[in-house]
């Protein structure tokens, strides 16, 4: 055998090797994936439910109440009770959560004021 030559034995230890980090990468970028849209979704969760607080707490506050409302998601609240939340204007993954107030009907994405007037929760 010559100095220059390398074995069957080693070229295939080495094709192993390189196979099993290749599977280990693939897993890994799988799992960072999973943990990024969980992300997404938790921050989508905490908007829908922060949101939820300032209406249900602007409900049971007194006449002439009023606060700000500031959001970089879409922000649909249905009168039935309903918030949806997503990163896009769109019904694609989005993040449901309740209220507790009069029936409001209102799109967000952006900044909007509501207000207690005459007992109910209003936008203005």
């Amino acid at each position: 055998m010559e100095k220059a030559q390398i074995s069957m034995e080693f070229l295939f230890s080495l094709g192993l090797i390189f196979l099993i980090f290749l599977f280990m990468l693939v897993i890994i970028s799988e799992k960072q994936s999973d943990i990024r849209n969980s992300k997404v979704t938790l921050g989508k969760l905490s908007e829908c439910q922060r949101i939820a607080n300032i209406i249900t707490s602007l409900a049971s506050s007194n006449d002439g109440a009023s606060i700000e409302i500031k959001t970089n998601y879409y922000i649909n609240i249905a009168p039935s009770g309903a918030i949806f939340a997503n990163n896009e204007d769109s019904s694609n993954n989005e993040v449901v959560c309740t209220y507790i107030s009069n029936p409001l009907d209102l799109k967000l994405n952006g900044q909007i004021r509501l207000q207690k007037k005459d007992g109910a929760v209003s936008a203005f």
